[in-house]
């Protein structure tokens, strides 16, 4: 990854393991903010591979994941779509 930003890549578990542990979980470490975060992603392959769901669970532990496989799910999406937004001409 670099430090510009913008990376083109395929995401894959390791890619994503890798950039976790590096990048995300590092910084909420030495800020001191690991034990009281909340983790959520959704269900994506690269999100669930054994590799992340493995350092979510040390990181964060079951209770402080939501994300497809562990004990709290993904939120439901919500019942209305773009184009009953759009005709009802909520903004």
């Amino acid at each position: 990854m670099r430090d510009s930003g913008f990376v083109t890549a395929t995401v894959t578990g390791e890619w994503y393991a890798d950039m976790l542990q590096n990048r995300i979980i590092h910084s909420l470490a030495d800020k001191h903010l690991l034990e009281c975060t909340i983790f959520m992603q959704d269900g994506a392959p690269p999100h669930i591979a054994r590799r992340v769901k493995d350092l979510l669970r040390r990181s964060f532990d079951d209770d402080r994941v939501l994300s497809r496989h562990f004990h709290h799910a993904w939120p439901p999406g919500p019942q209305i779509s773009v184009c009953a937004i759009i005709g009802f001409g909520v903004t």
